[in-house]
């Protein structure tokens, strides 16, 4: 692999656009020049499944949901959404240890059936800086 390929198969290129329209537009318009698309809650909520199956033909994508709920909620809605298969799904590591491992007993046997789809979990999100993450505790 050459090092152009390489910095291309690391670029996330973030669809935080106003509609559907425009980000299936960015993301065609990108093809083969970025290694992911990011597809947030926002977009997903607002365009669902078959828009992500659209941008998957652009190249591969990240569903950053940072799904957050009690263990079972989050394993039957990861088990709802990696039919996708998408590269990446987040989760808010927030909702301690069970629901992480219920997310991940999720992605494990997708993955044990020839899925690919990682797991990450955020911790923190960008939106708080020290003063609102003190106030939090």
């Amino acid at each position: 692999m050459n090092v152009a390929q390489s910095i291309i198969d690391r670029l996330v290129v973030a669809l935080d656009v106003p509609t559907g329209a425009e980000a299936l537009a960015l993301a065609r318009t990108l093809s083969g020049r970025a290694g992911m698309f990011k597809v947030g809650l926002e977009l997903f909520c607002a365009e669902g499944p078959g828009f992500v199956r659209e941008v998957q033909k652009a190249g591969p994508v990240f569903l950053d949901l940072k799904l957050h709920d009690i263990p079972n909620t989050v394993h039957r809605a990861m088990e709802a959404l990696l039919p996708l298969d998408p590269s990446l799904v987040t989760i808010h590591t927030q909702g301690g240890p069970a629901m992480i491992e219920a997310a991940a007993q999720a992605v494990k046997a997708h993955r044990q059936r020839g899925g690919r789809t990682r797991l990450l979990g955020v911790t923190v999100l960008t939106s708080l800086d020290r003063e609102a993450l003190a106030r939090l505790g």
